[in-house]
């Protein structure tokens, strides 16, 4: 996602189609708030959001998605987003989509959520940007770092985040410590202990993607409900 941000950051440009590998929840949380956040797109409740998930994305769903792109946007002057995540896609579907990823009506944006680019076929893989979602490594050595520190030292960890308001950085963070901790519950078989943590932090991503959460509050909390506990 880091490109995707950067290029429009630096450029303004927001190309018509994109590819975003990898894990659907944490792909799709970030690309909410990049919308939400960089583009003030709300994609909840937007008539002109289609935003849908499938286990195969087959010629049906293409034909469906080729009708709706080809209507006017509800709301004047704004941008249509397509955001399809899938773990597969069939070649017809694919072969479907070539022409509308040629030839996108105006300011229509897709998003297309895979788990890997290799499901691709290369003449659709030529029209969209590739963007790889593959900073989990770095997000879970801060992580593990931030369960390992006492609170002091959390609250320092966060200070950047909050100051600099990079809900994707706080989003990252959120998820890292989720995975871990869930895998710690999982590994002592303390699911239920740690059942008010998991939903707190889920509480917590659902206001990072509001129009102006305070960051400072949700890491905060969470620097002060998430359990103390060492990693090599």
């Amino acid at each position: 996602m880091k490109l995707l941000v950067d290029t429009y950051t630096n450029t303004g440009f927001l190309h018509h189609a994109y590819a975003l590998v990898g894990q659907r929840e944490i792909v799709r949380d970030a690309l909410r708030l990049f919308l939400g956040h960089t583009l003030e797109i709300d994609t909840i409740g937007n008539p002109d959001v289609l935003e849908e998930d499938y286990e195969t994305f087959g010629i049906d769903e293409a034909r469906m998605a080729i009708a709706f792109q080809t209507k006017s946007a509800a709301i004047h002057s704004a941008k249509k987003i397509f955001i399809f995540a899938t773990t597969i896609i069939t070649h017809e579907a694919q072969n479907a989509l070539l022409k509308i990823f040629e030839e996108p009506t105006r300011d229509s944006h897709f998003f297309l959520i895979i788990p890997d680019a290799e499901i691709l076929l290369p003449t659709l893989r030529s029209r969209l940007i590739i963007v790889q979602h593959n900073n989990a490594g770095a997000d879970m050595s801060f992580a593990k770092t931030f369960l390992h520190s006492d609170i002091a030292e959390r609250f320092a960890a966060i200070k950047d985040i909050i100051e600099n308001k990079n809900r994707l950085a706080a989003l990252a963070l959120l998820n890292a410590l989720e995975t871990l901790l869930y895998a710690r519950a999982s590994e002592q078989k303390q699911k239920a202990e740690y059942a008010f943590i998991f939903s707190e932090i889920a509480n917590c991503r659902a206001y990072l993607r509001g129009r102006a959460p305070s960051l400072k509050l949700i890491l905060e909390h969470t620097a002060l409900i998430v359990p103390r506990m060492a990693y090599e």
